[in-house]
């Protein structure tokens, strides 16, 4: 005897209705086995794990002046592949004391699974250039971080989503070196209006007082 199908599906798929119903369902899966085929990776520059010994050890980005970067710079993740480098995240750098360093971010990326090998490059730039490649042109500070395999890039094994897909973080950038910026900024034209306004206060006092 065949099972028959209950009267609310057949009803269900017989309709219009239905059949958006079942696209929708359809649509949701895919998209939900596409999410979880994706790698996943930290992007960060602290913390970091020595590929050689497993020492733990930063990356920082330092100013000539000793200063870290903060604010005023943006970092770069970028995929390496034949096709040439894609731009997959963008991290602030945090204010003060810990300006050497990036916000940490779970990147998802396209067409790598979990398990399997990606190669990447960290970029660095003026955050008012707008971009890597801007900063470039119009000659805006920017660089590039180093690696410990020589050509400023660094290879990993992605891993899968992060909590609750996966509650362990996905791997970092390991293999990453401290870069020291080849140029200092030039102070915004805010900063040098605040400082004008600041001196001609000062002035100002000075000659009240004489």
């Amino acid at each position: 005897m065949s099972q028959k199908t209950p009267v609310w599906l057949t009803h269900r798929l017989g309709t219009v209705g239905g059949t958006s119903f079942l696209f929708s369902v359809l649509v949701w899966y895919a998209s939900s086995v596409s999410v979880f085929t994706q790698g996943f990776l930290t992007f960060h520059n602290r913390a970091l794990s020595n590929p050689t010994d497993g020492s733990i050890y930063d990356a920082p980005v330092t100013l000539p002046t000793g200063q870290g970067a903060g604010t005023d710079f943006t970092a770069g993740l970028y995929l390496v592949s034949p096709a040439g480098l894609t731009l997959l995240e963008t991290s602030p750098f945090r204010p003060n004391r810990t300006g050497f360093f990036t916000a940490p971010l779970a990147v998802e990326v396209p067409g790598i699974p979990p398990g399997s090998p990606g190669t990447f490059r960290v970029r660095v730039w003026e955050g008012r250039a707008g971009s890597y490649e801007t900063a470039v042109a119009n000659g805006f500070c920017h660089g590039e971080f180093p690696s410990m395999r020589g050509n400023n890039e660094v290879t990993i094994v992605l891993g899968r989503r992060p909590f609750p897909a996966d509650p362990i973080a996905p791997p970092s950038l390991d293999g990453l070196l401290p870069l020291t910026m080849p140029c200092i900024p030039e102070p915004s034209i805010f900063a040098m209006a605040l400082a004008g306004a600041a001196f001609l206060l000062a002035f100002t006092n000075t000659n009240r007082r004489v």
